[in-house]
């Protein structure tokens, strides 16, 4: 199936770029340097060491050739990583809890439809991968979008925390937004009349290294976007990984600000089902002659947990499951989540992020600090750091086999990026 679907590929892509432009191309380097605190009894101190000193390399190589309606995307990206993170990654005592806690990512596709990722090094405390992270073919018509192949979708009006969206969201803590990892998907949108739109996607995947696809680790979503006068309606619904799943948004104006609603209930295959609620608002204005954004969010967990005086092994099935795939990255039932953009200077932005959780009122802040030094030349800084005693989702979850306590560390990290 792979190779026809490469086949496919092969044959749109010609027709995408017989005679006609040359591609558009663009792309970054970036360079990061991060250091990373923890106590004597964290996980990543037992890992790692009292601290974890890292380095990553970041090279990306976007091109799309279009042609008439049809279009080619491949984007290429080379990752080299050294440093503690990746050799705790590959200790044995906890590599699976220390790539959450680290932040290692994933070299390998093994459940993506296609392998299109190549591990150059993996020794020690080093790793060099490649892999492309967009190979898609799109056709655009009058009032049909179809596009085949490896992409990036986002659904949902979350800012922060996501429910809508199903398909590789964002960390609340990720420091690099720049591109959403790609997912092998065929997505088409239908443009209907009054303005409304009809979007389906299809997501086959692997339920492991080598095995094939699978119903049952695969997704199929459907979702319609209605505009009421000034209020945007979503209703989506979805088959994944052998949930079912019902989910519905509204957003509108309010008080110069725009108010987004997600809700979503998951009918689990091994019965029962739990409800996520997202609620957020934000706005912009002018402080003292300076630009300024603002948001608050509230999200309902509904597969978190309202106490963490537990262990890690004793996390519901479900949450767990959730927090291996990538679609959930917090523990706790009720979260907020408070943040500021202020232009300071034309150049020099700053954006502190408060995240708290209101069951165990531990929290996460963050603060970020970017700097326009040249053009296509920006320089980033920030500082995360996790706040609350032990036995809460910011201070600490035990795991018990191993005496240590699962915790965010105290994270300061500097990026250079330059844009072509």
């Amino acid at each position: 199936m792979r190779r026809a679907v490469l086949a496919l590929l092969a044959v749109m892509s010609t027709t995408a770029i017989a005679a006609g432009g040359g591609p558009e191309l663009h792309g970054h380097v970036k360079l990061q340097s991060s250091l990373q605190l923890f106590r004597p009894d964290d996980l990543g101190a037992l890992l790692a060491g009292s601290h974890a000193d890292d380095s990553t390399l970041d090279l990306r190589l976007d091109t799309v050739w279009r042609r008439s309606r049809w279009d080619l995307a491949a984007d290429a990206q080379l990752l080299a990583l050294d440093g503690d993170s990746v050799g705790a990654r590959n200790n044995p005592l906890g590599s699976e809890l220390a790539g959450f806690l680290l932040g290692v990512p994933t070299p390998s596709d093994e459940r993506q439809w296609l392998d299109l990722s190549h591990t150059f090094s993996s020794t020690g405390s080093r790793l060099v991968f490649g892999r492309l992270d967009r190979l898609s073919v799109g056709y655009t018509g009058d009032r049909f979008v179809m596009r085949l192949g490896r992409q990036a979708l986002s659904w949902g009006g979350g800012l922060v925390f996501q429910v809508l969206d199903l398909f590789n969201p964002f960390p609340p803590t990720v420091i690099d937004t720049d591109y959403k990892p790609g997912t092998d998907m065929l997505t088409a949108q239908w443009l209907l009349a009054g303005g409304d739109d009809l979007q389906a996607i299809v997501v086959p995947r692997r339920p492991g290294p080598g095995r094939p696809v699978a119903a049952d680790a695969s997704s199929l979503a459907v979702k319609w976007h209605h505009f009421a006068g000034s209020t945007e309606i979503e209703l989506m619904g979805a088959r994944h990984y052998g949930d079912t799943v019902a989910g519905a948004g509204a957003s509108g104006n309010l008080g110069g600000g725009v108010w987004r609603v997600n809700v979503a209930y998951t009918a689990l295959s091994g019965g029962g089902g739990a409800t996520s609620f997202v609620a957020n608002l934000d706005r912009s204005w002018v402080w003292r002659g300076r630009n300024a954004y603002g948001f608050v969010e509230y999200f309902r967990n509904g597969f978190g947990v309202d106490s963490l005086d537990r262990d890690v092994a004793a996390l519901p099935v479900p949450l767990v499951g959730r927090l291996a795939r990538g679609e959930l990255f917090n523990l706790g039932r009720d979260e907020l989540a408070a943040g500021l953009q202020l232009e300071w200077t034309p150049r020099l932005t700053l954006k502190p992020t408060a995240i708290v959780n209101l069951d165990d009122l531990s929290s996460m802040l963050l603060l970020r600090v970017t700097f326009d030094w040249l053009q296509n030349l920006q320089l980033d800084a920030g500082l995360q750091a996790g706040a609350g005693p032990r036995r809460t989702e910011y201070g600490g979850v035990p795991v018990s086999p191993l005496g240590a306590y699962a915790a965010p560390g105290r994270r300061i990290w500097l990026r250079l990026s330059r844009y072509f």
